[in-house]
């Protein structure tokens, strides 16, 4: 149940972003003529630009949303470079050109999994392979499994090239860094005069973190768990979710909670948040959303809550932020026959902190 509320509220905060603030940047697009128009395209998540191109020739102008097969390419100024292509399921995306040379590696993200596409002269565009899921043997344990087909693949792509070809054993999990290096490798060798373009060039890092030390007060407008008024203090800490958007966190970390007035007065408890939050950030006034679960630690029974909630960050510089907040949690009780579940408002908490880049 825990992890279809948290699958429910990625699909949510997903869906949100679709619908979120625009955020148009110079670049242009290419027809199936060959004609270049310059403009402003809307920079969204990866998933969405697969399937989208929102278009306007200037900043007064409506924006026209084109779709895979309808423009041959885009691509953001100084920036990412997106290409239509139909894949082997008859499917039309736009692929994220990652680097173009003698081998080419494109990306796009179906909502959920990150896919790369390779392809060199003479041989056809193929999606690169990779799997990493748990699997349950008859005997009932459950295994781990992470696929190497990938690998073969990258070997028949380099077969001309025996010591690039080894080097494709390196590669564990495809990703935009060893791709886009690998790559590069095999162009060097086969095309010593000729450069390769690398598209993403600002490759966003692997892990970025920020920490918030927070101060929340919270109240509960029901008996559930015996409280009126709580305290809380911790650290929430934010990991950063570029493949989503840009403008994604999952959040985390530790509240210890002191109860201030109720039936179990002077007891405290620990709190965990398991939240994706959308954070705006092209003002210096950063409004947000959260949406996720509250997992609750007593002495000895834990429970869990769903949880909604938004705030405003101020930014003062480049690493440092001024954070508020209102969350207000639910639980999920049964109702009746017709309906299955209810949810029960039972907790409201305002916050403060202060949110440092790492």
């Amino acid at each position: 149940m825990k992890s279809n509320c948290f699958l429910f509220t990625v699909f949510l905060l997903i869906t949100f972003n679709s619908y979120a603030q625009p955020d148009f940047r110079p670049g242009y697009i290419i027809d199936f003529s060959g004609d270049t128009i310059s403009g402003m395209i809307n920079y969204q998540n990866a998933a969405t630009m697969s399937r989208l191109c929102s278009f306007r020739a200037t900043d007064e102008s409506l924006a026209k949303d084109f779709a895979p097969g309808e423009i041959k390419e885009f691509r953001f100024e100084n920036g990412k470079c997106f290409v239509s292509r139909t894949l082997d399921d008859g499917k039309n995306v736009f692929l994220e050109f990652l680097i173009k040379g003698k081998l080419n590696v494109y990306y796009y993200r179906d909502v959920v999994q990150d896919k790369y596409m390779i392809e060199k002269e003479g041989m056809p565009l193929k999606l690169i392979p990779y799997r990493d899921e748990i699997t349950v043997k008859d005997d009932g344990t459950e295994v781990r499994v992470k696929s190497k087909s990938h690998v073969g693949l990258l070997k028949v792509y380099t077969q001309d090239v025996p010591e690039i070809q080894k080097k494709s054993e390196l590669i564990i999990r495809p990703e935009h860094n060893n791709l886009i290096k690998f790559a590069r490798n095999y162009h060097q060798a086969v095309c010593s005069d000729e450069s390769c373009i690398i598209y993403a060039k600002d490759e966003l890092p692997v892990l970025k973190v920020s920490l918030e030390p927070v101060y929340s007060y919270t109240t509960y407008t029901t008996t559930y768990f015996d409280m009126d008024i709580v305290n809380e203090f911790g650290v929430n800490v934010y990991f950063w979710m570029p493949r989503v958007g840009e403008n994604f966190y999952f959040r985390t970390g530790y509240q210890h909670c002191f109860v201030s007035k109720g039936q179990v007065k002077g007891t405290s408890y620990g709190k965990i948040p398991l939240h994706i939050h959308y954070q705006y950030s092209h003002f210096r006034l950063r409004p947000g959303i959260s949406l996720g679960i509250n997992a609750f630690f007593f002495e000895p029974p834990w429970a869990w809550t769903m949880t909604l909630g938004g705030g405003l960050n101020y930014r003062v510089n480049d690493r440092l932020s001024l954070s508020s907040g209102f969350m207000t949690d639910f639980i999920v009780s049964p109702k009746n026959e017709v309906y299955k579940i209810q949810l029960y408002r039972i907790s409201y908490a305002f916050s403060i902190g202060l949110r440092i880049e790492v």
